[in-house]
């Protein structure tokens, strides 16, 4: 919200502000392919196999 009404009132997106945004975005889809990845190997590692129930 706040970008938006900078480009309104000025014209243009500052560099600085520009550059904060890119390296906010990479931070967020980095982040997203790590929890992916342990979220992943978490569904993976997961097993059925259970010992078997005999009473004798």
């Amino acid at each position: 919200m706040v970008m938006w009404l900078i480009v309104v009132f000025t014209g243009r997106l500052p560099q600085a502000i520009a550059d904060l945004q890119a390296m906010t975005m990479r931070d967020w889809v980095m982040r997203s392919i790590r929890v992916n990845a342990r979220l992943s190997a978490y569904h993976f590692l997961l097993t059925d196999d259970y010992p078997p129930f005999e009473t004798d």
